[in-house]
């Protein structure tokens, strides 16, 4: 457990900062992670990439360094064991689903790679996860110490609680439903409900990209 943490999710102020502003903030990434695809027969429809899991997890990374400071907020480096963020020198895992979605909990290549991840597996730290309920007010921030993780995966072997697809286009290994649900409801587990109001958001994901090639006199439009 980080206590920092603990403290962080359990402080009012911060609390509504989170819940006022996360919607909004994941409805940008949705709509910077949107893309045309094409059925059969030529019709074609939005969806949203798999790249917008990477910027909600920046999203809430950008919410630990602004609430905590930079100082104790380490990214990954090459030379690190890849964990999304050390906050404290403790790891935490960042995780991002829709509804009652299935959490990964790791990423394989393909099926032999997954099956020996699996039996090998453990869970070595924290988990923040998140779950986006639009148009709903549900319990959706949940704070789970690796020690409650540990807790209920006592006395079971990885394959009880964990699951892979099948085939070389494996999406990695996922947490079942009734490990996971266990693990939210535990006592230690700090909970935030957020109600996820959309704010029908009209963006253009290519729009900041158009001024990175306007001259602008040396000064990058991307960070000025």
């Amino acid at each position: 457990m980080i206590p920092e943490l603990v403290t962080l999710f359990r402080n009012e102020y911060y609390v509504e900062l989170l819940r006022h502003n996360l919607p909004r903030a994941f409805e940008v990434a949705d709509a910077e992670s949107r893309r045309i695809q094409q059925r059969r027969g030529g019709q074609t429809y939005e969806s949203v990439g798999q790249e917008v899991g990477v910027v909600r997890e920046r999203i809430l990374v950008s919410f630990l360094r602004h609430t905590l400071g930079d100082m104790h907020i380490e990214l990954p480096t090459a030379n690190t064991a890849m964990r999304d963020v050390m906050v404290f020198q403790q790891p935490l895992e960042i995780k991002t689903a829709t509804r009652d979605g299935l959490v990964t909990a790791k990423w394989t290549a393909d099926t032999e790679s997954a099956s020996r991840d699996i039996g090998g597996f453990e869970f070595t730290a924290d988990l923040l996860l998140a779950r986006i309920w639009w148009g709903m007010d549900k319990d959706s921030i949940f704070y789970i110490p690796q020690e409650v993780l540990r807790e209920v995966a006592a006395g079971q072997e990885p394959a009880d609680y964990l699951s892979s697809a099948q085939g070389t286009n494996n999406r990695g290994i996922k947490i079942k439903a009734g490990f996971i649900n266990q693990a939210q409801e535990h006592p230690a587990t700090v909970r935030i409900p957020i109600y996820w109001e959309r704010s029908d958001i009209r963006l253009d994901p290519m729009a900041r990209w158009m001024g990175f090639w306007s001259d602008r006199g040396g000064r990058d439009p991307l960070y000025a």
